[in-house]
């Protein structure tokens, strides 16, 4: 990936909506949980050195639906409630573009909820969590963690598309052709396989989620379903997944 190494890194930002009742309620619940506060706006890992820009605001009217309307399945009805009660919302922001960084968010993240956070979103890639759910990933030390917390799949115009692989510092990927259940199953394998293995893909390479599977050659294309500058646009473009029908 040679072409993406001079791109600057996007930031990776959380929404955390929190039973604070306010922004010094939180920085001493980090403190009780010995996490340390936040000094001038700021927490810092102190396994990494990296820090984090920490803000505190009051919730978006419409912050619970975002949450449903993300994750329908995964947020009990409780959770649902207390985030739409809640008082406080805590907004972490810090570089991405690296898994290393993707990693030490998903860390962050889990500091938050420790400290009394109800729930995780990713402002970046438009996912959101439960704590259980978020904390799961976060204790599993693999990097398909990352997958699943920074990854959500979308179809538009016969395409199906991943978004928030930028996070990691990765493009995400496209595929047309299938039926949506082959098509999430594809990229979801060969996403996760690019973040386990990291492998140097070029423009032409060949990929196949198994030894007797159909195969795919990869070209790079630009992000255009959402805006450069935006949240969700990823500067490192989408890798188009298309049959090779010469065979392997």
């Amino acid at each position: 990936m040679d072409e993406l190494i001079r791109i600057a890194s996007p930031d990776i930002i959380l929404s955390v909506p929190g039973s604070w009742p306010d922004a010094a309620a939180l920085g001493a619940s980090l403190a009780a949980e010995g996490e340390g506060a936040p000094a001038r706006g700021r927490l810092r890992d102190a396994e990494t050195g990296a820090e984090y820009r920490v803000e505190a605001h009051p919730p978006d009217a419409d912050l619970a639906r975002a949450f449903l309307a993300a994750d329908p399945d995964g947020i009990e009805p409780v959770n649902i409630e207390a985030i739409a009660q809640c008082a406080v919302v805590v907004r972490v922001t810090a570089a991405g573009g690296s898994l290393a960084a993707a990693g030490g968010m998903l860390r962050m993240g889990a500091r938050l909820l420790r400290a009394g956070g109800l729930g995780v979103r990713v402002e970046t890639s438009g996912t959101a969590f439960s704590p259980a759910d978020w904390l799961y990933l976060a204790g599993s030390g693999s990097a398909s963690a990352l997958y699943f917390a920074y990854v959500a799949l979308v179809a538009h115009e016969g395409m199906f598309f991943s978004r928030g692989m930028h996070n990691a510092g990765r493009p995400d990927a496209m595929v047309g052709e299938l039926d949506p259940n082959e098509a999430g199953a594809l990229i979801e394998g060969f996403l996760r396989f690019v973040l386990e293995r990291d492998p140097p893909l070029k423009e032409g390479h060949s990929y196949a989620d198994s030894a007797s599977g159909p195969v795919y050659r990869l070209s790079l294309q630009p992000c255009d379903l959402y805006a450069p500058g935006t949240l969700l646009h990823n500067p490192y473009g989408v890798w188009k997944l298309t049959p090779d029908r010469g065979g392997a």
